[in-house]
């Protein structure tokens, strides 16, 4: 991989499932695009604030760390029913993994065990 190469986007099955059920929100596609556009303009700095950003800690030592982007604007939903998206980078692959996307006012919290079949273990050099 070369020195400041972007990673490639990875959407999972369940990430384009939960597109289909947020449809209702019609800018739900645009706000993915702008999100998409937003956290490759800050590659590699995932943690950005803009996104209110979270690292998920309950999966233990060893792995790459889970993000939660909390706060990502839609603008079909007003200011206080924000979507949350969780993703992880996987450096071996140089690719970002969108795991979930869900509005906060119909989801209360992210589903780990939906989360950890896409946890990817440090190689120890």
């Amino acid at each position: 991989m070369e020195s400041g190469e972007k990673p490639k986007i990875k959407y999972v099955n369940e990430f384009e499932k939960d597109i289909h059920k947020l449809k209702k929100y019609r800018s739900i596609v645009s706000d993915v695009e702008v999100f998409i556009k937003a956290l490759l303009g800050y590659f590699p700095n995932l943690e950005h604030s803009t996104f209110h950003v979270k690292k998920l800690t309950d999966f233990g030592e060893g792995f790459h760390f889970i993000y939660k982007a909390r706060k990502v604007r839609c603008k079909y939903l007003k200011s206080t029913r924000d979507l949350r998206i969780i993703y992880t980078y996987n450096p071996y692959e140089n690719k970002i993994i969108l795991i979930a996307i869900y509005a906060k006012n119909k989801q209360a919290n992210h589903d780990v065990n939906r989360i950890k079949p896409y946890l990817v273990k440090k190689i120890n050099n």
